[in-house]
């Protein structure tokens, strides 16, 4: 409702008005129905976020007050960012209380800044404080926590390793074979391994990669058998090395010291007493946090 005052000359004969424009006032007077929603908190569920994580948060809103009449409005929640909604509910209170609602969102790999909002869909009243009506809330994220994380095993046979210039008791080549499994926070996509061989007497390396592999990869646990075959030995410096790439790019690599046997001449061409070498274990746990 809108009040008016307003004065004028009764006898205009006489007199004549030099400015009409303080003459009249008018004032909007609301009518008693007023009310006040709010957000109360929004609570993102997380401290970080990363990529290909979904998370669980909540948001609380409230009516400041009691009132004989049901009060209706609807909350959303969305990314500041893009706009992308996480929640639309429709509440309705009918005394001062609060309502609590969960919404779930995907992390990625910038913050996320996550925005509470209530609107009052009554159209019949109007909100005393517009003010209180949206909180936001910035969840950062994490490079250190979007690594690759997990957890692979790894076992070894035989206990030692020989060059392909030797033969087991059944008259076959010798070779070495890893077991290889793995549980990680991340699809993995890659598995790759290379035998680093430090040559004895100082004849540099040689990299040996495998000449068989059986892979179950693609998910976020699985496994791959490798065999290895050598035509030189190497001594206890030799390093196994496997590499793990994600669906991300993002990757981890094992090393493990596994020396491989075999007759070799010294400078004078003398075979020296053989003196088999081994790892110093034969099954692993590597743990990446």
């Amino acid at each position: 409702m809108i009040l008016v005052a307003e004065i004028s000359l009764a006898s205009a004969d006489k007199y004549y008005e030099t400015n009409l424009s303080n003459n009249k006032i008018q004032t909007l007077v609301k009518a008693n129905n007023g009310v006040d929603l709010y957000i109360a908190s929004i609570n993102p569920g997380t401290t970080y976020v990363v990529p290909d994580e979904t998370y669980t948060g909540s948001v609380t809103v409230g009516l400041q007050k009691s009132y004989a009449f049901p009060v209706n409005g609807v909350v959303k929640v969305y990314d500041k960012a893009d706009s992308s909604v996480f929640l639309t509910k429709s509440v309705q209170f009918n005394s001062n209380s609060t309502q609590t609602f969960s919404f779930s969102y995907p992390g990625k790999n910038t913050d996320i800044t996550l925005v509470a909002e209530i609107q009052l869909t009554d159209t019949n009243k109007y909100d005393l404080d517009l003010s209180n009506n949206k909180k936001e809330v910035t969840v950062p994220y994490s490079s250190e926590m979007d690594k690759l994380r997990g957890t692979v095993t790894i076992s070894k046979t035989p206990q030692y390793v020989f060059t392909n210039k030797h033969t087991r008791e059944d008259g076959s080549v010798c070779d070495m074979t890893l077991n290889i499994s793995y549980t990680f926070n991340k699809k993995i996509t890659s598995i790759r391994a290379v035998h680093v061989i430090n040559r004895y007497q100082n004849k540099g390396v040689l990299y040996v990669e495998p000449y068989s592999v059986i892979k179950n990869i693609g998910d976020v646990t699985g496994s791959a058998v490798m065999k290895f075959q050598y035509d030189k030995p190497g001594d206890e410096n030799s390093t196994l090395y496997i590499y793990f790439t994600a669906e991300d790019g993002k990757t981890a690599e094992v090393q493990l010291k596994i020396p491989v046997n075999g007759f070799y001449a010294d400078s004078k061409f003398n075979l020296p007493d053989p003196q088999w070498k081994k790892s110093e274990q034969d099954n692993w746990t590597v743990i990446f946090k």
